[in-house]
């Protein structure tokens, strides 16, 4: 002790005592309980060396109430369950009181505390040193114990109540915190690299993935980064039979829409087994079951499974997707960094978009990654016998949307066409979500003089039934879509579309008009084509013709044919190395 504390400077400026001289009565000036005897008395220990009893009875105050930042501790006996005031399934104050007032409750030790799962220690903060022992974590020695594997001590929300404290202090709410200066997100930073490595990757020192014989996880495990929706895990995974497909659709994706409920419907119809996860309430429609989300199990091993508009699940670090089929399906031009992910690319055995500029828009990827499969079309309306027997006019125009770019039309171009076919007539339908409102109070004065007839918003038979009688279809849209229904149906109907050329409107059957959106010149052009499909009428005839032999306008039976070739194809092939083909689950 005297060649730690008893250095000649420090002797010098009367700060320390010398060795001979720490136990006398009275030293320069020092009295008795302030000598080195009386604040560092020897100690000797007996037992296995205790780093928090040590500090705490012969260093530290009594009363504690600054926190030890790391337990030193190799190998220690934990008898206790630690609990916190405010566990994070609690939001009311009442509970939180309520959770903080339940005591301490001892734990077995020994042979007793066999068979805890090991991945508790996964996020087991104060136990970094077991985490590093190379054995079998699910394996605990007579002379060690364990605390319960449901008890809050391995959680990372949690921190042991400090001694002679009047409440608990957790790490949720520090007393101080060390706050670089600047505006820097080194955690956002490293957060998205974590979410974004490979999951070729193990991203885990110890090992414990590999370990052999591992019972599985009875916790909750989040099911995306973008929103707090969490499903619980089962115990004994299910295997999903090989004739079933899962939908999954994310918070992050919407509730479910008519194209996956008429998939769904058509392979079920086709003795498929259908389940569909979506972040709406768990409800029956039409004979399909929807369930919720938080109702997924992502340690099950799925044969198909259908990602439907997100990819949320694929950042769930800790149960990936196990599936014999993993494909995502894409409605719109979705993010190009999410669709382009390294999680996505090394997981996902296909993507699905709805056209060939749809796949243009993800260049990260070779054109054998993606299938063209295009929404499917309700052709039991247009192989209607009454449907088919209306006879088309000549010079009718179908609009399907109230926009402002229509009174240019009708301002600029429609005049045009009026003077030179007196009997043409412009027949405006409402969309849901148009302007319908403020467009028809500018064309109802001149409505009736310019043969305009304005109707409401129609149902699916009614528009069917409006494109058996119109010659073409004016789409006046500025944006570039990745599918367009109201084109397709269209063209099956025999209406011709007249369209931009832009987006999927480029590879749909018709005639397209060049130009900025909104300008005069355009317009003049989109009334160039309508009287060219007036005036010609065995071209348009022939160009009506060649648009119904598509093979890509298919109804609900063939695109649900088109899904099953591609899951089918999918689910026999061999997968790369990756996580789902590392553990051997369907070997």
């Amino acid at each position: 002790m005297s060649d730690v504390y008893a250095t000649r400077s420090a002797v010098d400026a009367g700060l320390v005592m010398n060795a001979p001289d720490m136990n006398k009565t009275e030293v320069n000036g020092y009295v008795q309980d302030r000598t080195f005897a009386t604040m560092f008395p020897p100690v000797c220990l007996k037992n296995h060396w205790d780093a928090e009893s040590l500090s705490t009875k012969y260093v530290l105050p009594g009363d504690l109430r600054i926190p030890l930042p790391v337990d030193p501790r190799p190998l220690f006996r934990n008898c206790t369950t630690y609990v916190t005031s405010t566990p994070a399934n609690v939001w009311t104050p009442e509970a939180a009181e309520k959770r903080g007032s339940v005591g301490l409750k001892a734990q077995p030790g020994g042979s007793a505390s066999r068979g805890v799962p090991y991945e508790v220690y996964v996020r087991n903060v104060n136990a970094e040193s077991d985490l590093l022992l190379n054995h079998p974590q699910d394996k605990c020695d007579d002379n060690k114990w364990q605390a319960a594997a449901d008890s809050d001590l391995f959680t990372n929300r949690a921190a042991p109540p400090q001694k002679k404290a009047e409440s608990f202090l957790e790490l949720a709410r520090p007393i101080a915190t060390i706050v670089p200066k600047g505006p820097y997100a080194c955690r956002v930073a490293v957060d998205e690299s974590s979410w974004s490595r490979s999951s070729r990757l193990f991203n885990n020192p110890t090992r414990e993935d590999r370990v052999p014989g591992a019972a599985a996880r009875t916790s909750e495990a989040l099911l995306s980064k973008k929103a707090a929706v969490t499903a619980r895990v089962a115990t004994a995974p299910r295997v999903w039979p090989s004739n079933s497909v899962v939908f999954y659709c994310g918070p992050s994706a919407g509730d479910s829409s008519e194209t996956l409920m008429r998939l769904a419907q058509a392979l079920r119809a086709r003795d498929w087994e259908v389940t569909i996860y979506t972040p709406g309430s768990t409800r029956q429609v039409e004979g399909l079951v929807y369930q919720h989300v938080g109702e997924f199990v992502p340690n099950d091993m799925y044969s198909c499974l259908v990602l439907w508009s997100t990819s949320d699940l694929l950042a769930n670090f800790q149960y990936k997707p196990q599936a014999r089929a993993l494909v995502l399906n894409l409605e719109d031009a979705d993010d190009k960094d999410a669709v382009c992910d390294r999680t996505v690319k090394d997981m996902v055995d296909k993507i699905i978009v709805r056209s060939a500029y749809h796949r243009s828009l993800y260049n990260c990827y070779g054109w054998s990654k993606f299938e063209i499969i295009p929404d499917a079309l309700p052709t039991t309306l247009f192989t209607d016998a009454e449907n088919r027997a209306l006879s088309r006019e000549r010079g009718r125009v179908l609009v399907t949307e109230y926009t402002m770019d229509l009174v240019a039309f009708v301002q600029q171009a429609w005049t045009r066409v009026k003077s030179t076919y007196p009997g043409a007539e412009l027949h405006v339908w409402s969309t849901a979500g148009d302007e319908k409102a403020k467009v028809s109070a500018l064309l109802t004065g001149s409505a009736r003089g310019l043969g305009i007839v304005l109707h409401g918003q129609g149902s699916e038979e009614e528009l069917v039934r409006e494109r058996f009688k119109s010659n073409c279809h004016l789409i006046l849209d500025r944006e570039s879509p990745v599918s367009s229904a109201a084109a397709r149906l269209s063209v099956l109907g025999g209406c011709i579309p007249i369209m931009p050329a832009t987006g999927v409107y480029s590879e749909i059957r018709g005639v397209n008009v060049t130009g900025s959106p909104g300008a005069e010149a355009t317009m003049i052009e989109y009334a160039k084509a309508i009287s060219g499909l007036f005036k010609d009428e065995v071209g348009a005839n022939e160009l009506r013709r060649r648009g119904q032999m598509d093979e890509s306008l298919k109804g609900y039976n063939a695109t649900a044919d088109e899904w099953l070739r591609v899951l089918k194809g999918l689910r026999g092939s061999s997968k790369p190395f990756s996580i789902g083909a590392y553990n051997s689950l369907f070997n």
